[in-house]
């Protein structure tokens, strides 16, 4: 790697209750500040709300031609762990196309996505974080180097999810121009939670810690009053009480004016928002690995393969808005299983039915769906992709979460953008094809921050969705440009015919 000027751990946000509010603007400071090591994550702590900014130059001088397209990375984690630690989302490969990285911390869990309704608590707060990092962005990065006209917004997994919650927000409106989600939608069942559990989850939260009370101000008083810790540590035990694939507690939801001071993120449901077409409308990529659902599937516990072939009802999307136990409910969930397992018993024999099951329900559809609904509204140019590359660098190899079926599975992606502790770079030749890989994905991701052609230095034409062009571009040991239409056809149409419904 050649060498890089970093500026680590800038403060950009101060707040003064973790849990319930808004983020604040962090004081300045006199002097020389020590921004040269990482601060905390936002899973235990209140002092977290970082940003990391790194440059492979310092600033030249006033002239704005020198500046350098800006992308920055939201990180994954479900919105309950995670952080934009170095560690994992390191710069090497990036900084190499000159350009000015930003990675940073939100609130995560219930300190971030408390939904508890009152007029004190501000929802949301973790988008609101990030929402935040941005206009730190457009108010500071050129003192780094970096162009606020070309910000690129990044994601992963939950971060993906961000991405689009950014984009569909009316309150974000200018802080980034263009914007890249990785294998995560508003559309999926996991991203999004009704107001009512919203509000469910909190009072549940606030038992689990020792509240007794039934008054909304009293609850809103003793949670005040609770640790960071210790809020952590109880809000892993709330139960989402009506699905498998709803294994997240503290989640997106909507927000009035009543708790937020008018500061309003998301003032509709995310598929309201998409339908309307009242969204940013910046180019944008979207994309999936090509087997999702493997490194779920490796960590499932022996209980879910009971649940599986007795309650398979409990694995619909809540999204589908069916209730358990319902005829139409299980109807639903005998067709599913119908098409997916057909007569055979879920087990270690029809695990790759599992994983496409888990890939379409959890990640394809709404992705799909996302598509659907950006390309009857947005004039910008949109791109999709499927990465399916099994390598050296894929969490897949690292913790063997192998099958003998093929496919890159959730953030297989990841360490062919980023440099990351978990190897030693110098054991891979530069001719490999894990360093091939990473070299075009880097060249691909930033030539779109760079608003250059995407496939500019690759021999490649990668082209948007349109009515004529329904594309995709396929990342494997090579490059090819495949039909969207011919993408698992039939799964495709079963979930559009699933969430038919739902979307009209």
């Amino acid at each position: 790697m050649k060498s890089r000027q970093s500026f680590l751990v800038v403060t950009f946000l101060l707040v003064v209750n973790v849990s319930s509010q808004a983020p604040q603007g962090a004081p300045s400071w006199e002097g020389v500040k020590d921004a040269s090591s990482v601060g905390s994550s936002c899973r235990m702590s209140e002092d977290c709300l970082y940003i990391n900014v790194y440059s492979p130059q310092l600033p030249s001088g006033n002239e704005t031609n020198s500046l350098l397209a800006v992308m920055v990375w939201i990180h994954g984690g479900g919105f309950n762990v995670g952080s934009g630690s170095p560690s994992l989302y390191g710069p090497g490969f990036l900084l190499e196309k000159k350009i000015l990285l930003v990675t940073f911390n939100y609130r995560l869990g219930a300190l971030g996505f408390l939904g508890l309704s009152h007029s004190e608590v501000s929802l949301n707060n973790g988008l609101k974080d990030q929402r935040a990092a941005l206009r730190w962005v457009q108010q500071n990065i050129e003192r780094f180097g970096g162009d606020p006209a070309r910000v690129t917004l990044f994601g992963e997994s939950a971060g993906g999810v961000s991405v689009e919650y950014q984009l569909i927000s009316p309150s974000t409106s200018g802080l980034f121009q263009r914007a890249i989600s990785g294998s995560g939608s508003v559309l999926n069942p996991w991203a999004y939670v009704d107001p009512t559990s919203a509000q469910t989850r909190a009072r549940q939260l606030a038992q689990l810690l020792g509240c007794t009370a039934e008054d909304n101000n009293d609850v809103y008083n003793f949670l005040m009053e609770a640790s960071a810790e210790n809020i952590t540590i109880y809000q892993d035990r709330v139960s989402t009480v009506r699905r498998s694939s709803d294994g997240l507690a503290f989640l997106p939801t909507v927000e009035d004016e009543t708790g937020n001071g008018g500061d309003v993120f998301l003032p509709a449901t995310p598929l309201e928002i998409l339908k309307s077409g009242n969204f940013n409308h910046v180019p944008y990529i979207t994309g999936f690995c090509s087997a999702e659902g493997k490194a779920w599937v490796a960590h499932m516990p022996p209980v879910l393969w009971d649940q599986l072939n007795n309650n398979f009802e409990s694995f619909l999307p809540y999204d589908l808005n069916l209730t358990i136990g319902t005829n139409e409910s299980q109807q639903v969930a005998a067709l599913v299983r119908k098409f997916y397992f057909g007569n055979e018993t879920a087990s270690l024999a029809t695990i790759e039915q599992l994983v496409n099951l888990v890939t379409d329900s959890w990640f394809l559809q709404g992705i799909h769906r996302t598509v659907k609904f950006l390309q009857r509204h947005n004039s910008t140019p949109m791109y999709v992709y499927q990465f399916s590359y099994e390598g050296r660098l894929s969490y897949s190899y690292i913790f063997q979460f192998n099958y003998p079926f093929p496919g890159a599975g959730h953030g297989d992606d990841l360490n062919y953008l980023f440099t990351t502790t978990y190897f030693n770079y110098t054991e891979f030749e530069s001719n490999s094809t894990e360093m091939k890989t990473v070299r075009r994905m880097v060249t691909l991701w930033t030539n779109f921050a760079k608003s250059r052609e995407l496939g500019e230095g690759l021999d490649l034409t990668w082209e948007p969705v349109g009515e004529s062009k329904q594309t995709y571009l396929d990342i494997n040991t090579e490059l090819s440009v495949q039909n969207l239409l011919e993408l698992h056809p039939e799964r495709s149409a079963f979930c559009d015919g699933l969430y038919s419904e739902v979307d009209n």
